[in-house]
């Protein structure tokens, strides 16, 4: 990490879905990971409770859980984040991971992005005018990885890091400890349209290549700007836009262009985030409305073979036929299905009658089954 007012970061944030529509008993598990050992502390600290607090102030309390590490030794490792991941109760099929780290890291040629957790095993020793606690760092890979064991419907990882060259071995890291607000009221519109609608894959950096992400100077502090630019505008898009549902393809440019506009005003340097894909962005299909009321919501299969059953309203055909959550719906009436647009326009084609090809979620047999309309 260079010296200097301006620290230099880069943020990346992935979305990997597979993500339904708004079924009552999804969860988002919000895990939030700081560098408040470092000399970053004081930046970090107020950027993980502006996270906190974002995420606690968009989402209905029963809708999100919050698993913050404490700070007290071994938690604080590399292996404790992960215990910690691993440890996640109550992680259902359509739920959501966040993973949010704000601190120090590096980009390591053969092992990628990883973030550097001090373990206070460890001895000191220098660098620099700093005494630094080395230790073997957390590879964000191996967060994915762990997450992923759950099976959950989105991961969100959101690395706001340095991603400078470096081998994979460096420096210090500390956790969230501090309780973030809660929400009484319901989800608002656009965290649900960000965090529980959306499909596919969305992925973004702080930066240009070969550009740093900054933090604000000390001489933005009167103007109440604080911690990592791309964080805090994150933050202040959730918060300003919370009321208005928006696609991630009109969400982003908007935090970018604010991340620009403080970059340059705050910062005199540039600084532009990148997208690296919004695309796929795919909204469930409810086929629980018109034409017929099926009572199914499914969703498109990465390997485009059928769709997965993600809810089933009791008493409607879909739950006569036997549907339950996790199977999947090979085929309608002879029509291979690829994706919830083939499974719309089949759903809406039927008679009176539909009979369907089904992979069994519990046993993986393949077997038919018909479901049967009444008149709307």
């Amino acid at each position: 990490m260079i010296h200097s007012p301006t620290f230099r970061f880069v943020f990346t944030f992935f979305v990997f879905a597979v993500l339904t529509g708004t079924a009552a008993a999804q969860t988002v598990h919000f895990i939030g990971v700081a560098d408040i050992h470092s000399n970053l502390a004081v930046f970090v600290k107020d950027d993980i409770r502006r996270m906190n607090d974002t995420f606690g102030g968009g989402i209905n309390a029963k809708q999100v859980a919050f698993h913050l590490l404490k700070d007290k030794g071994q938690d604080i490792t590399p292996d404790g984040v992960l215990q910690l991941i691993k440890r996640l109760p109550n992680v259902q099929r359509t739920d959501t991971v966040v993973f949010y780290y704000t601190g120090h890291g590096a980009m390591d040629n053969a092992k990628g992005l990883f973030y550097t957790i001090s373990d206070p095993a460890h001895s000191f020793q220098q660098s620099g005018n700093d005494f630094i606690k080395y230790v073997k760092p957390l590879l964000k890979k191996d967060v994915i990885a762990a997450i992923q064991a759950h099976s959950p419907k989105l991961t969100v990882i959101i690395s706001d890091c340095c991603s400078m060259k470096a081998k994979y071995d460096v420096v210090a890291a500390g956790a969230s400890k501090r309780e973030p607000k809660q929400l009484a009221d319901p989800t608002l519109p656009l965290f649900r349209s960000l965090f529980f609608e959306p499909s596919g894959l969305v992925d973004f950096t702080a930066a240009q290549d070969g550009e740093p992400g900054l933090c604000y100077p000390a001489s933005a502090e009167n103007a109440g700007k604080f911690g990592s630019v791309l964080t805090n505008c994150l933050a202040d898009q959730l918060n300003s836009m919370k009321n208005t549902a928006a696609a991630w393809e009109t969400f982003f440019p908007k935090v970018q262009a604010a991340s620009k506009a403080d970059a340059d005003k705050y910062c005199g340097e540039r600084m532009i985030p990148k997208a690296f894909s919004l695309g796929n962005t795919r909204r469930t299909v409810d086929t629980a409305r018109p034409k017929h009321k099926f009572g199914v919501r499914a969703m498109t299969r990465d390997d485009g073979k059928g769709v997965m059953v993600t809810e089933v309203v009791q008493g409607l055909p879909g739950a006569l036929a036997g549907l339950e959550q996790g199977d999947v719906i090979l085929e309608i009436d002879g029509k291979t299905l690829r994706n919830e647009q083939d499974y719309s326009d089949a759903v809406d084609a039927a008679g009176e009658t539909m009979t369907m090809k089904i992979r069994n979620a519990r046993d993986h047999q393949t077997l038919e089954a018909k479901a049967v309309f009444s008149n709307p």
